[in-house]
């Protein structure tokens, strides 16, 4: 079955915000050990990962945008969480390109 982002960020709506803030910290914290490596320790030396935006990483900032509203408290850190390839600089960065 092939089911996009967008279909599935709205199923989870279906169910209530906890529900889908619990399921996006459950895949954020997967994508982490998978993406986890060279770029977070680029991001760790240096602050900025100077590579490349791939899709996934730019599917992950706009689901991230989603899930953290304009008015959410230290948005900025926790939508960086979600990329650990990318610091808080490089996500703001992207926003501003995109």
């Amino acid at each position: 079955m092939d089911v996009n982002a967008r279909e599935v960020d709205s199923i989870l709506c279906g169910f209530g915000f906890d529900v889908l803030n619990t399921c996006t910290t459950v895949v954020c914290d997967l994508l982490r050990v998978i993406f986890s490596g060279v770029g977070e320790q680029q991001v760790s030396e240096t602050g900025t990962n100077p590579a490349p935006w791939s899709t996934d990483e730019q599917k992950l900032l706009e689901q991230a945008l989603r899930t953290y509203p304009a008015n959410t408290p230290e948005r900025w850190e926790k939508i960086a969480e979600v990329l650990p390839a990318r610091s808080k600089k490089d996500c703001m960065k992207r926003y501003k390109v995109s």
